[in-house]
């Protein structure tokens, strides 16, 4: 996916003196405010507290809202999210929603589609039809995922980033282009280390 920017790193446990700490528990949901109003938020977070939760996973399933076209940022709508959450007291797990990938991904970069064995093209008409392995999808989610995390590295409601939903959930393509990667790949994992030994002599060069 690509090396995140140098201002997404972890942050320290002692500048946060609310985080749960031995002897406390994380409880909280999985929350995707991209299907509710701002009044159903209000009211979803009022629920939550009532229910002692003080963390949610929020992120996933969204990389169209935060990216409806390319290169076009819309975070201000999570903004609000973010800042509602830490004003009552609830900290973010922070998703990067690799999957599924926005629609003009797929329109764009024909390669992300999913190829059947029989050779046949699959329009994304559910969720995860998408060719992780294509090489326009490697470079676009990570340029997304840079500006994610560069967007809420500081936010004081993040105390983690995690990457996707139900990893490894979707579907295999058979692609020429994937039967290549997959040779190549193949061809480079046989391949002899360099720091491989000669059968029959130790690695400190004397008889084995």
């Amino acid at each position: 996916m690509g090396t995140l920017s140098t201002a997404s790193v972890a942050q320290n446990a002692p500048a946060h003196p609310n985080w749960p700490g031995p002897g406390q528990l994380f409880v909280g949901t999985c929350y995707q405010p991209i299907d509710r109003t701002p009044e159903q938020i209000g009211r979803d977070i009022a629920i939550m507290k009532r229910a002692g939760f003080n963390v949610v996973r929020m992120g996933d399933l969204s990389w169209d809202s935060f990216e409806p076209s390319p290169g076009k940022f819309e975070f201000e709508w999570f903004d609000k999210v973010m800042d509602r959450m830490q004003a009552n007291g609830i900290r973010v797990i922070l998703d990067i929603p690799g999957s599924p990938a926005p629609i003009w991904l797929h329109r764009a970069y024909p390669g992300v589609d999913i190829v059947s064995q029989n050779g046949a093209r699959l329009p994304p008409a559910e969720r995860y039809m998408d060719n992780i392995s294509d090489p326009d999808y490697v470079r676009e989610v990570g340029i997304f995922a840079d500006a994610l995390t560069k967007r809420y590295a500081h936010h004081p409601a993040v105390i983690a980033v995690g990457y996707n939903n139900e990893i490894g959930n979707g579907f295999m393509s058979y692609s020429e282009a994937d039967r290549q990667r997959f040779i190549t790949c193949s061809k480079r994992s046989t391949e002899p280390s360099r720091n491989s030994t000669r059968p029959g002599r130790r690695s400190d060069g004397h008889a084995g």
